[in-house]
């Protein structure tokens, strides 16, 4: 019976311990830790952005074979799909010795593929001068080209590159009112900037 007794006022003195456990609110839940704040957004990409390039070019108007070097300024957007603004001037001579210069300025459309090709086309006007052979003085034309372009990206921007144009000018001069087609291909090396 003392056991009994015992056994009674024990549970007796743990039940209020028990009965307020019970009633007690659950403990806050954990802190949650805050994400960290998100990174700025990147960037706008430019629209667009300048080149230089080194250019050489091969002519041929009628039976003369021009040869020349120059340079070629380009200000376009860098996308899948692009426009860009050309100035090309270009000086040289024919194997028989007469100067040439020729500047032009030209719109392009181009595809750049993932590899770095870019494949394209487009329309300008070229001046084309030529000094004559009995007096020195230059005949001067002056019509629209058109141009394929092909060239290759070592990188999307900030990178050197390659390009070649094949260019087709009719130059319209004043002693030939039919005009003269002037026809070749440039190969140029430059940075994208």
């Amino acid at each position: 019976m003392k056991r009994a007794a015992v056994g009674l006022a024990a549970s007796l003195a743990l039940a209020p311990r028990v009965a307020s456990a019970q009633d007690a609110p659950p403990p806050p839940p954990a802190p949650v830790e805050a994400a960290p704040p998100s990174s700025p957004p990147a960037p706008p990409r430019p629209l667009g952005g300048p080149s230089l390039a080194v250019v050489g070019g091969y002519r041929g108007l009628y039976d003369l074979s021009i040869l020349g070097a120059g340079l070629m300024f380009s200000y376009g957007s860098s996308g899948a799909l692009s426009g860009n603004f050309n100035l090309r001037a270009i000086g040289g001579r024919t194997y028989g010795g007469l100067g040439v210069f020729e500047a032009a300025t030209s719109g392009t459309v181009e595809y750049a593929t993932r590899s770095g090709f870019r494949v394209g086309g487009g329309l300008g006007l070229a001046l084309f001068t030529i000094n004559r052979a009995t007096t020195g003085t230059p005949i001067v034309s002056f019509g629209p080209e058109a141009l394929l372009r092909v060239g290759y990206d070592f990188a999307p921007r900030r990178a050197a590159f390659l390009v070649v144009d094949v260019d087709a000018e009719w130059q319209a001069g004043s002693s030939n009112s039919l005009g003269s087609l002037v026809w070749g291909p440039t190969l140029g090396v430059g940075y994208r900037f």
